[in-house]
């Protein structure tokens, strides 16, 4: 049964002040709290300031979109036209590039000019005859392949292309947990050897640990101007995974493996060190589906941790932790894939996790100590990381 306050006689049940325990009290989640144990392993990174940003670019892309086409691309004197594109990509394409439609034809592009204002590519065939029969202001399928890019001797240098950096940021926040006994419980002890005070001690750290787990996977980022507490100061929210992966998101109601696959290969194709961290439900269709080719490691090098090796059709290797703490009921249909080498435990310079000791008023025949973590969550970029969710049955 929870109570708030400091532990007193009257809020211990009779049986436990009179019974001596025979063994030490079970705790839960000692070792639920995986991407807590690997941020310590890699390393934790320092902020000097509550609100922390960085910028980050993406490689330029290979692929890019139609909106619509014109001109007398079948009969023109010199077999061209214009090709209008997005105007987030213009600035993808230069003159010399050559590029390809695919769906429309096999045949090479030449780009003689670009409008970075209009997002208007001005184009021709490449060999300068071979025409191509475009349906005017065809948009949806159509994709553009950009290839390459051909200059003539003398001709000089190419264009510069540039892409502004995207600006992420997110906050510290402030987590806390007291525990403390009124000073007629310090000296109660269990045949454990354990106090009473040195009891809570060990479950509310442990609490205090899980609780920024859970925030490093659903903490949304918030910055409160006015703080809901004393509405004197400001009071800051750290946003976590769920938040922050807004690309490779994929909703299935029955899973197969076919389609855990296309999700896996989506959320891996940046990465560098994916880790796909699984619901009971996901992990357990998994080692339906693989059977032995799941290996399952845990000893002193995975620091305890049950980590299990998946490698996908193209060769890539993913490792995979259950997490079967943190989502069951609802998120039981979730899987996270975090690259691990794009994501940080942050903390305010001089305030990771300690232990105040003391805090109870001057007087008052208490004592109450509180852990408090001043800790935030760091994601790079998201397209490196996804997220599987809403899966209630597995298929083959």
């Amino acid at each position: 049964m929870g109570n708030q306050g400091a532990l007193s006689p009257k809020t211990l049940t009779t049986g436990r002040l009179k019974v001596d325990l025979k063994k030490e009290i079970q705790k839960l989640n000692i070792d639920k709290m995986p991407l807590l144990k690997l941020m310590d392993l890699l390393g934790k990174e320092k902020a000097t300031q509550m609100e922390y940003k960085h910028l980050y670019k993406e490689r330029r892309p290979s692929w890019g979109e139609i909106s619509s086409f014109g001109g007398s691309w079948a009969s023109g004197a010199n077999k061209g036209g214009t090709i209008v594109v997005p105007s987030t990509e213009a600035w993808m394409y230069s003159a010399g590039d050559i590029i390809k439609c695919p769906t429309d034809s096999d045949v090479n592009i030449y780009v003689d000019s670009v409008s970075q204002s209009t997002y208007t590519l001005t184009c021709h065939t490449y060999d300068d005859s071979t025409t191509i029969d475009f349906s005017a202001g065809t948009t949806g399928a159509n994709k553009i392949l950009l290839i390459s890019n051909s200059f003539e001797l003398g001709s000089g240098k190419g264009t510069i292309k540039s892409q502004q950096p995207s600006e992420s940021t997110n906050y510290i926040q402030i987590v806390q947990h007291p525990y403390g006994v009124v000073k007629t419980m310090q000296d109660v002890e269990y045949d454990a050897g354990m106090s009473e005070f040195k009891e809570q001690e060990q479950e509310i750290f442990i609490e205090h640990l899980f609780s920024m787990e859970r925030l490093m996977f659903f903490g949304q980022k918030l910055k409160a101007t006015t703080g809901y507490m004393d509405a004197v100061y400001e009071q800051f929210f750290t946003g976590g995974a769920n938040e922050a992966i807004t690309t490779n998101v994929t909703t299935e109601t029955d899973l197969t493996q076919a389609e855990f696959g296309t999700w896996i290969n989506q959320s891996i194709y940046y990465a560098k060190n994916p880790v796909v961290f699984a619901s009971e439900r996901i992990f357990e269709a998994m080692s339906w589906w693989l059977g032995q080719k799941l290996q399952t490691k845990q000893d002193e090098t995975t620091l305890g941790i049950a980590v299990s090796t998946y490698r996908t059709q193209y060769g890539d290797t993913v490792k995979v932790i259950p997490h079967r703490e943190l989502f069951k009921n609802y998120y039981n249909g979730y899987a996270f894939c975090l690259d691990l080498a794009d994501v940080r435990y942050k903390f305010l310079q001089g305030n990771d996790t300690h232990l105040e000791v003391g805090i109870q008023q001057p007087g008052v025949k208490q004592e109450i100590n509180e852990f408090r973590t001043w800790f935030g969550f760091w994601m790079g970029n998201e397209k490196r990381h996804g997220v599987l969710k809403g899966v209630q049955t597995i298929s083959a």
